[in-house]
């Protein structure tokens, strides 16, 4: 049921309006919005079509978990397994093929005065690595970011 709290809140945020203005619109009160978008209380079955009709949805999209639209295709999870193994891939895939170019430039930095040549490598590994972790933190940001952007009254 935390479904049907996460996607009044979205779709009322989507068409900006305040939890005031949903509770004028269906004749209750601003804390009762609240508490439904809080998880702590439910809409009825009737309350829920007069909800969609407020906010120009239908009811379903109310009660089923939210689908996310990308790149033409609908679906319901935006990071799953496939990304972490693709991400990885690349990462495996630069790590290779960036490690001649990666080598030399770390050389020309240094000015060649490390005798170990795997130190290098792993230069190159570390930057990699953090441009990794730049490139995640970024998708989770970006994926959370519509729950907490606008503060609302509570």
């Amino acid at each position: 049921m935390a479904d049907v709290s996460q996607n009044i809140r979205r779709q009322r945020i989507m068409l900006k309006m305040s939890q005031t203005q949903l509770a004028e619109k269906l004749s209750v009160t601003r804390q009762t919005v609240s508490s439904w978008e809080r998880g702590n209380s439910y809409p009825d079955v009737v309350m829920l079509e007069a909800l969609a009709s407020a906010l120009e949805t239908d009811v379903n999209s109310l009660i089923y978990p939210s689908q996310v639209k990308k790149g033409g295709r609908i679906k319901s999870q935006p990071l799953g397994g496939g990304f972490v193994v693709k991400s990885l891939f690349v990462y495996i895939l630069l790590l290779i093929l960036g490690a001649g170019p990666a080598i030399q430039f770390f050389k020309a930095v240094c000015g060649g005065g490390i005798a170990q040549e795997y130190i290098y490598f792993v230069c190159w590994g570390v930057v990699l690595m953090v441009g990794y972790i730049a490139v995640c933190v970024c998708t989770i940001t970006e994926y959370f970011a519509g729950y907490y952007q606008y503060g609302d009254e509570e």
